[in-house]
């Protein structure tokens, strides 16, 4: 079984946890400001005497950025690992094959088929919308730690995996072989 060619890149939202309001920066700028109001006036850089020579404020100022940015990147990354659906195999042997899914908002997985029945565990439900190369669509709901069994695919019939949702799904299949 193929788990199919990779897929480009798609643009990606940050998801709502992670998403920090545009007056964070300033807020810590205001916050310098009144500890340090000699290193921070409330003038603008037009005036001469504009402290950014000093280097408590630069590091300040590079700390709060390297901050926001860091939030904002941390959301698309975790551990490392770019956020995308993708499958992750995890053991096989002659009875049986082990995967696990993510699959992210708006990033369908490829259209795929199963051959035999299947269990699957979710880690972090949702709601999976299964739509098939005709178009008809099902859409299945999985509570996180509930194990579920789905029947093998008709012949010939190829589907893609989309989470319509706004927070990832993350299961661990387990696929019978025959």
């Amino acid at each position: 079984m193929s788990f199919g060619p990779p897929q480009p890149a798609r643009p990606r939202r940050i998801p709502a946890a992670a998403r920090i309001p545009v007056d964070t920066f300033f807020r810590t700028v205001n916050m310098i400001r009144l500890a340090y109001p000699s290193v921070l006036p409330s003038a603008g850089p037009e005036r001469p005497d504009f402290p950014w020579r000093d280097p408590m404020l630069r590091l300040l100022l590079v700390l709060s950025l390297g901050l926001l940015v860091g939030f904002a990147s941390g959301s698309r990354f975790a551990g490392g690992q770019e956020q995308r659906s993708r499958r992750e195999p995890q053991f096989e042997n002659e009875h049986l094959k082990v995967w696990k899914t993510f699959v992210y908002p708006d990033q369908p997985l490829s259209m795929h088929r199963h051959e035999n029945g299947r269990a699957i565990v979710a880690l972090r439900g949702g709601t999976l919308h299964v739509v098939t190369e005709e178009g008809k669509e099902k859409a299945m709901h999985w509570e996180d730690g509930k194990a579920y069994w789905l029947d093998a695919d008709p012949p010939g019939e190829l589907h893609g995996d989309v989470n319509r949702g706004a927070d990832p799904i993350e299961v661990i299949v387990l696929e019978l072989q025959r």
